[in-house]
């Protein structure tokens, strides 16, 4: 179990978006009848699909004649149960959407505290904003990058190519003449290539995909061991994070949508 439990987990933390897109997939596919037809999705939403199709496996659930949407609500709600269990917070009586608030006011409580904010009389919209700011200052901090004039969202775009950057001149890429996205997914191909060798696992003649797909079905254990995508803490954190009914979730103080995620 496991494996099951870690191995689109990978995919998860490789696939930029895909946390997104699995939000995007479970209403937008809401006229899907049967689950064998989620296997044919391609990209980013492909591995949201099978993510979720994973996670119902996983957790017993039933895919047989029910929708995506049906799919993706039941998985959901299984996943908040399981993490308000580990968090210690009383379920009995309460509906999914307040226990996810639960879930995500104790996960900022505790990710405050480890940044040093004071979270006393702030709503969570509040915290939410002043902990992703904090960890974006710290990191343009780290990098180097002066914060100067910088409005939030400039400052965040700014620090998350410089960490593109930073990754890919670790990893031997060239990065002059590259656009954002091009190098991006140089950078996340090049990652897993890296990892197939480390497992052992010959690469020759295969695209990134098809690696990727090989190490979460067949080296899910050892990649996780050894933290080769440096995935530890991040699986399944797309569940925990309040909705507002319309595949929009709450981060950093204002909605993230479909449109926003694409960039329109």
């Amino acid at each position: 179990m496991k494996k099951n439990a870690i191995k689109y987990g990978l995919a998860t933390v490789l696939t930029l978006g895909v946390i997104g897109s699995a939000t995007a997939y479970a209403n937008a596919d809401s006229e899907t009848k049967k689950s064998p037809s989620l296997e044919h999705k391609h990209g980013e939403q492909g591995d949201a699909t099978k993510f979720i199709s994973e996670k119902a496996e996983e957790l017993g659930i039933k895919t047989d004649g029910k929708n995506a949407k049906e799919i993706f609500e039941e998985v959901q709600k299984a996943m908040t149960l399981k993490h308000a269990k580990e968090l210690g917070i009383e379920t009995e009586g309460k509906e999914i959407k307040a226990l996810q608030k639960e879930i995500w006011n104790v996960k900022l409580q505790r990710e405050a505290t480890e940044l040093g904010i004071d979270a006393t009389g702030k709503d969570e919209e509040t915290l939410a904003k002043e902990i992703r700011e904090t960890q974006i200052m710290k990191e343009a901090k780290e990098l180097g990058i002066s914060t100067n004039g910088k409005d939030f969202k400039a400052l965040a775009k700014e620090v998350g190519e410089a960490k593109v950057l930073q990754k890919a001149k670790e990893l031997g890429i060239e990065t002059d003449g590259k656009d954002k996205h091009a190098l991006m997914e140089e950078v996340r191909d090049k990652e897993v290539f890296n990892a197939a060798e480390k497992l052992g696992i010959n690469t020759a003649n295969k695209s990134a995909r098809e690696l990727m797909d090989e190490i979460r079905t067949n080296y899910a254990d050892k990649a996780e061991e050894l933290d080769l995508f440096h995935s530890r803490g991040k699986k399944d954190f797309f569940f925990d994070r309040p909705r507002d009914g319309k595949g929009k979730h709450f981060e950093g103080g204002h909605e993230h949508g479909k449109g926003e995620r694409e960039g329109k």
